[in-house]
């Protein structure tokens, strides 16, 4: 069960060809126009492992197209909390934190529930550049450090998304490994897509997907075809139905060469303000629904597992503001834990930080040398192992 919630929350890890076929293609799929991506799946290790297949990087989210996203613009996701079912209660595995910058996603950091305690696994930072993401580099967490694996380029037209570009790190440059290509309408509906993956010298078609729409516009399927190396068959679709303009539910079925056949079954919850606050995965396993997966969906002031009570807020104070060649950051643990922090450009380009360590409880403060930024306005992201907060800092030269 850990490696089908993992494979759900966040990017690396591989599940069998078994668990392709009761997981929804789509939702362990990533983000959406405009926001990262943050989920990933079945074959997800591929793309940070450089093999060329990634089935987790194919699509946009049915669910995310059909909405438009999980969050009104008033309510920033805070954290979305992977669950799984044990026959009878649902537990907490593991879980995706959020920061933004100025009302923009900036990073998410994905953590496993292991021995009652959050334990950082990964983690992506996003790049924008007029409104749009254009840029996400994943990382990994290992031996106490964040290293780089993978980085997803977004490239637009008319303000549509056109091409999402995955490129693995070899140690020294970032190599090609997977694209999608996507097409829109006369109304700027996406309509197709192709998955393609890179040979060392070329592009080669792998999947490709159709979208079809209801007369009112609304998102109803979206399905796939596979290439067997002499023609396309198809794969899987979805299909989704709503409630007051919002997907209730949607099933996922299976080409089994004759027939489309069920083989998972999505429900989805909201708040009054039309936010996603809940989503539970089932799959048709011996002629039965199963629950496998809930995600719990909590934004900013609310709480989203009930194993887990919010702490105080974080102490964090950077000074002087402005600076010129130096400046100290400030800040108070309520009890001893570890911290690191980072610093960010106005694009989203880590220019300083510390690796994490360990400090007592208290008021502690470090020093930031800033002679070799340029002039310009940096945040700074303090993070504990519950809690993200961020500063901004003028830097004048």
């Amino acid at each position: 069960m850990r490696t089908l919630i993992l494979a759900l929350a966040a990017c690396t890890v591989t599940a069998s060809p078994a668990l392709a076929q009761v997981l929804s293609p789509s939702v362990i799929l990533s983000g959406q126009d405009g926001v990262s991506i943050s989920q990933l799946g079945n074959e997800a290790r591929a793309l940070v492992e450089t093999s060329p297949h990634d089935d987790a990087f194919r699509l946009q989210l049915f669910a995310d197209l059909a909405e438009r996203g999980v969050r009104s613009e008033e309510a920033l996701l805070d954290r979305q909390v992977f669950q799984a079912w044990n026959g009878d209660v649902w537990e907490d595995e593991a879980r995706n934190l959020y920061t933004y910058y100025d009302g923009v996603q900036a990073q998410m950091i994905n953590q496993e529930f292991n021995n009652s305690l959050w334990v950082d696994m990964r983690r992506a930072n996003f790049s924008y550049a007029e409104g749009q993401l254009v840029e996400e580099i994943r990382e990994w967490r290992e031996e106490g450090e964040w290293r780089d694996v993978s980085r997803v380029s977004y490239s637009y037209a008319d303000q549509h998304l056109t091409e999402r570009l995955a490129q693995v790190w070899s140690g020294s440059e970032w190599i090609n490994s997977v694209r999608l290509v996507f097409s829109v309408d006369d109304d700027g509906r996406r309509t197709f897509a192709v998955y393609q993956v890179w040979d060392g010298a070329m592009w080669d078609d792998d999947e490709r997907y159709f979208y079809a729409y209801s007369e009112a516009g609304v998102l109803q399927e979206l399905r796939s075809e596979r290439w067997n190396g002499t023609a396309w068959s198809n794969a899987w679709r979805e299909t989704g139905n709503y409630e007051a303009g919002l997907l209730s539910n949607l099933l996922g079925q299976v080409w089994n060469g004759a027939t489309w056949v069920g083989a998972y079954r999505l429900f989805y919850s909201h708040d009054a303000n039309g936010n996603r606050i809940t989503t539970i995965q089932q799959a048709f396993i011996d002629a039965e629904w199963v629950n496998v997966v809930r995600t719990l969906f909590e934004y900013r002031g609310t709480t989203a597992s009930e194993q887990e009570v919010a702490p105080s807020a974080l102490a964090f104070s950077v000074y002087p503001n402005p600076a010129v060649s130096a400046a100290t950051l400030g800040f108070e643990l309520e009890q001893a834990g570890t911290i690191t922090w980072s610093a960010f450009d106005v694009t989203g380009r880590r220019v300083a930080g510390e690796p994490e360590r360990t400090v007592s409880a208290g008021a502690h403060a470090m020093g930031w040398d800033l002679r070799d930024l340029p002039a310009g306005v940096y945040v700074i992201q303090l993070r504990t192992e519950r809690q993200v907060t961020t500063q901004r800092i003028v830097v004048v030269k």
